[in-house]
């Protein structure tokens, strides 16, 4: 349930929210900021990766996950990959976010985000080497 579309067609406007883990196959990463940090910008993802194919989508999601679990969905980004492996950077969407007490970051990295996105054509996996996310913040 990760699609505004779809959501806003079942549930009206609003922030996306989910519960429960996250998405199957997805690396997930988690950490936690100091009290009243705000989001302002573009954060801008470092990845080294290998992949089995030199075609590939790489999908990354950026969760504020409360101390019960729910999640909402500060920003999301795309990156379209042509090489077997190697270090890509990119920037996910932007967004303007206050962090509340108790909150903490959760970053999803997957390969399909559909509906969303609509999915590659070519089979792939990625395996993710090493990650680094930079966070403009307030």
């Amino acid at each position: 349930m990760a699609d505004p579309v779809i959501v806003s067609q079942q549930k009206g406007r609003g922030c996306i929210t989910a519960s429960g883990p996250g998405a199957t196959g997805a690396a997930t990463y988690s950490l936690s900021l100091p009290r009243g940090t705000t989001l302002m910008g573009l954060p801008r993802l470092t990845l080294t990766y290998r992949s089995t194919a030199t075609d590939f989508e790489l999908n990354s999601r950026l969760w504020d996950v409360a101390p019960g679990g729910a999640r909402t969905l500060v920003t999301r980004g795309a990156y379209r990959g042509s090489a077997a492996q190697g270090r890509i950077v990119y920037e996910l969407f932007g967004n303007a976010w206050r962090m509340r007490p108790g909150h903490r970051l959760q970053l999803e990295l997957l390969q399909d985000d559909s509906t969303f996105l609509r999915p590659d054509n070519v089979p792939s996996t990625v395996t993710i080497e090493r990650a680094r996310l930079e966070l403009p913040v307030r």
